[in-house]
């Protein structure tokens, strides 16, 4: 029995750095992509990947990851200055190419963020011509993450200003700067990669993507070794419910681990994978909804419709994707007709929607959705290849890809408090609409009311 009460050695909400190193496992592709890229002199790349993927350890670990002593890189978080200036921004960068670099700040005078403003072209001009000097035979790399913070909807207009001019300006410098190298990482589920790869389109890219069983199993098993002995059943039952997700394999192995300590049982079966299931879903509440919150009404819809179908699948006793819906018929016809919150089916929804939509899983979620009287409209029918593209759904687009996240839905986002949400869905259109039949309707115009009702429907059929 283990004497002394050990620390939780999982980390949860905050990025792993270079002290952690016992915790960052994988990534040695990426690494080599980058290594690679950079030995060609490739000025500019860019790394994207889901929300929680691991992005910003990615960076931080890129240092001590790449075997290129002609490099000094110069991490920089773009999330503090959303609401700053180009010239703050340039400002605070050079900052952090000082401290980070370790350079004393007054040989090389720190250019002013008015002048900055008024001309960017300082910083290139003055500033970084000091730093090379001091990096000798050095290149300097920025690696440059949370772009997404720049555009987010509480910006005013001037701020987005940054938002718009912040891509180019950075295209400039490294096209004027020979010694200058940049690593953009970027949300796969953010408005700036579009906008990245199209100004950087020669940029070559690389997604930060699930990790493979093996390294999972590392991630599992390393940072507790000596403390925790997990049988090959719980590591495959971890495996099965992180899908080789960094973030949420760290969530389950914390709560297990908690638990661990908690009843002193430090041998981890399946059974005790499954028993740390709910901590684990509510200490990652905060990763979740912010992976909820990048998705549109739709998807939100689409997802909890597949989650709930995957149900029917793991609850029936024929599991082969190729098995026709009968066998669910009992299942479906329990479920609740179509609310009467919602209008009734104006056609059926499988006739509207596309091959693309997968086999069986994909059958039952059209099936849930008929049932609860939702229409087919364009946004619900691409919903599965935009959930497909960022890996919510299998490739096949039949089946949730996290089997953690589709518990989550099922515990907190079930489909039918989902699909009530579709009534939001261009509120600023039918509400103004809405009102004006509802009072046609108070003052005994029910034929005008009864028009402004239609149109309130061709705009929102739900």
């Amino acid at each position: 029995m283990i004497s002394i009460v050990p620390r939780n050695p999982y980390v949860i909400g905050r990025p792993i750095d270079d002290n952690d190193q016992y915790l960052f496992w994988g990534r040695r592709s990426l690494f080599r992509f980058i290594e690679h890229n950079l030995k060609n002199k490739t000025k500019v790349m860019i790394v994207y990947g889901q929300r929680r993927i691991g992005k910003s350890s990615l960076l931080r670990h890129i240092p001590t990851s790449v075997d290129l002593d002609s490099f000094s890189f110069v991490p920089f978080d773009l999330e503090s200055y959303s609401h700053k200036s180009l010239g703050e921004v340039l400002e605070e960068l050079a900052i952090e190419i000082l401290d980070s670099l370790e350079l004393d700040s007054p040989e090389i005078p720190l250019p002013d963020p008015i002048a900055l403003d008024n001309d960017p072209s300082l910083f290139y001009k003055q500033f970084l011509p000091q730093v090379y000097q001091r990096l000798g035979n050095q290149k300097l790399a920025l690696l440059l993450d949370e772009f997404e913070t720049l555009n987010s909807p509480d910006n005013h207009q001037d701020n987005n200003l940054l938002y718009h001019h912040l891509f180019p300006y950075l295209k400039s410098l490294v096209s004027r700067q020979d010694n200058l190298y940049l690593i953009l990482c970027v949300e796969q589920e953010s408005k700036d990669l579009p906008n990245l790869l199209r100004i950087f389109k020669d940029a070559p890219t690389q997604e930060i993507g699930l990790l493979d069983q093996q390294t999972t199993q590392e991630l599992i098993t390393k940072p507790a070794a000596g403390l925790l002995t997990y049988e090959p059943a719980a590591i495959q039952a971890i495996y099965q419910l992180s899908s080789g997700h960094p973030y949420f394999t760290q969530v389950l192995c914390f709560a297990i681990f908690s638990r661990a300590r908690e009843l002193e049982q430090w041998q981890i079966t399946p059974e005790d994978v499954e028993n740390s299931v709910d901590q684990a879903l509510e200490n990652a509440s905060a990763g979740l909804l912010g992976i909820r919150a990048g998705l549109s009404i739709p998807e939100r819809v689409v997802f909890s419709a597949f989650a709930e179908a995957d149900n029917l699948v793991k609850n029936s006793s024929k599991n082969s994707s190729d098995q026709p819906l009968q066998p669910f018929s009992d299942e479906l016809t329990s479920l609740p007709t179509a609310s009467p919150l919602n209008p009734p089916i104006l056609g059926d929804f499988n006739s509207r929607t596309p091959q693309s939509w997968g086999a069986r899983g994909a059958k039952l979620a059209v099936s849930l959705l008929e049932n609860y009287g939702v229409i087919p409209t364009t946004s619900l029918i691409k919903a599965p290849d935009q959930l497909a593209e960022r890996g919510f759904l299998d490739k096949n687009k039949s089946k949730v890809t996290i089997e953690f996240i589709r518990r989550w839905l099922i515990k907190r986002y079930p489909l039918q408090q989902e699909i009530l949400e579709l009534e939001k869905i261009d509120q600023d259109q039918t509400n103004p609409i809405y009102q004006q039949a509802t009072t046609q309707d108070q003052q005994g115009e029910i034929t005008k009311a009864l028009g402004l009702y239609e149109q309130v429907l061709e705009l929102n059929p739900n």
